[in-house]
């Protein structure tokens, strides 16, 4: 989490010009403290996007949030932040814990090492996101544009609007 969060600063710094490369922004990088709250937060507890879809049976529910908590606290306060080595922790607790599989809402059964290297994906990713606009928000910036990349899903309908970045950013600017 924290690698995801300061790349986040990191791209955050190029693109105000603060810094002209991503070398120069990694030199003066810094958490701003909602950053550092959000880090500590998730390295405390994580779980995934579809963790609230898991099987109703809350063992396990329990078994999943326990293994991808577990995982990340261990890795985090031994030193290792590693998407990879986080990602296979989280597969062997799974495994231990989980033999059944894991059913979302729409009753599809997810292997535990499919499920482990989907929900550190998407949280490393929300986490670079959130970093990202965390930084900008206390840079003073209120809005932003969504990247132009030639999407092929839903996104594409969305690409160059410029959306706000706090409520309380006027509507009009």
């Amino acid at each position: 989490m924290p690698i995801a969060a300061n790349e986040g600063v990191i791209n955050t710094l190029v693109s105000l010009k603060v810094a002209e490369t991503v070398e120069q922004a990694a030199l003066i990088v810094k958490f701003n403290e909602l950053n550092e709250a959000m880090v500590a937060a998730d390295c405390g507890y994580a779980s995934g996007p579809f963790s609230r879809h898991a099987e109703r049976r809350s063992e396990t529910k329990a078994a999943v949030r326990r293994a991808v908590s577990d995982s990340i606290k261990y890795n985090m306060t031994s030193g290792t932040n590693g998407r990879r080595t986080i990602r296979d922790d989280i597969k062997k607790r799974l495994k231990e814990s989980v033999v059944t599989g894991i059913v979302d809402a729409k009753g599809r059964r997810w292997k535990p090492e499919v499920y482990a290297d989907m929900v550190t994906r998407t949280k490393m990713m929300q986490t670079y996101r959130e970093a990202t606009t965390n930084e900008a928000v206390d840079r003073g910036v209120l809005y932003a544009q969504i990247s132009s990349h030639g999407a092929k899903d839903a996104c594409r309908g969305h690409e160059g609007e410029i959306i706000k970045l706090t409520l309380e950013a006027p509507w009009r600017f």
